[in-house]
């Protein structure tokens, strides 16, 4: 049954990552301030919602891996999401009539980043890979019988704290991500 139900998304979406502490700057060979808004990047998503376990034909429990490639300006990253998910009604199986869902999810997130943050005085380059704790929430609508549109939002709950040779501080993410399904 697991194979035969699982669906595959495709849409875009927005992160916001904020970079919070002190970063070492190679032009005044010391750590300064970072003085950064959360950064904004766009990203193309793809997504499948692979159903595990049937609790109810409208309810249901499984996994939801993610990959996103997100670009802006002077940034490049590649987010893995992967979370254990619980869905009701719209886009949580075939076996669904419903046409409006919800869905919560809980996991983590591999990213591979290239970026320039704000210091004191002037951009700075900052590159990493990092694995951090993510929670989802997501409403779905099924349009016109066959459309498949999802609104989800991943938060990292708490700060990422990181210390390491270039960066002294903390690290946030927020993606919304708009993805269709074709049923």
């Amino acid at each position: 049954m697991i194979g035969q139900s699982q669906t595959f998304e495709f849409g875009t979406g927005a992160s916001f990552t904020k970079f919070d502490g002190q970063i070492y700057s190679e032009d005044v060979k010391q750590y300064v301030s970072i003085e950064d808004s959360p950064q904004l990047t766009f990203n193309a998503v793809f997504s499948a919602n692979v159903p595990l376990k049937y609790v109810t034909p409208e309810v249901v429990v499984g996994i939801n891996p993610t990959a996103a490639l997100s670009l802006f300006y002077s940034t490049i990253a590649l987010d893995i999401p992967v979370l254990a998910t619980i869905k009701l009604g719209a886009g949580s199986s075939e076996k669904s009539d419903g046409v409006l869902g919800l869905g919560l999810g809980l996991g983590g997130q591999f990213s591979v980043f290239s970026t320039y943050v704000n210091a004191s005085f002037a951009p700075v380059h900052y590159s990493g890979v990092m694995i951090l704790p993510i929670i989802s929430g997501e409403t779905t609508v099924i349009f016109r019988g066959y459309n498949l549109y999802k609104v989800r939002v991943d938060i990292t709950p708490v700060p990422i704290q990181r210390i390491n040779k270039k960066f002294i501080g903390d690290i946030s993410q927020i993606n919304i991500r708009l993805l269709r399904s074709f049923l």
